[in-house]
């Protein structure tokens, strides 16, 4: 990844699916891209992706292993999350732990599709 970009560390959890566009475009403005997942992208790993295996249904190992990202690789300034209703606080738990690591962190919580928006109109 190239070291004079926009971003110093970014975040993205749903990176390896519904994100997945999304995780090869940061990786192009970002010094370091960390994407949370169950299952390690080949693809984004050649981008130079570090892959965060947990699964944000279990927050507190998620929280743990987000907090070792930061210590080893510093903290985030942009995190881009989409994260199922079936894990509601775990935005919220990520953002407040993320949030006391740095002074200036962009955080976008991804509500949902464009192809369940289509669907609702």
């Amino acid at each position: 990844m190239n070291t004079s970009n926009q971003f110093k560390h970014a975040l993205i959890t749903g990176g390896t699916g519904m994100l997945f566009e999304t995780s090869i475009g940061l990786s192009k403005v970002s010094s370091k891209l960390s994407v949370v997942s169950r299952n390690k992208n080949q693809k984004l790993s050649a981008a130079g992706a570090h892959h965060i295996a947990t699964n944000y249904m279990q927050i507190e190992d998620t929280l743990l292993k987000l907090e070792q990202q930061c210590k080893m690789h510093g903290a985030f300034d942009i995190v881009v999350s989409w994260i199922h209703s079936t894990a509601p606080d775990a935005s919220y738990k990520i953002a407040k732990l993320l949030s006391e690591k740095t002074n200036s962190l962009e955080f976008y919580d991804v509500l949902g599709s464009l192809k369940k928006c289509i669907l609702l109109l």
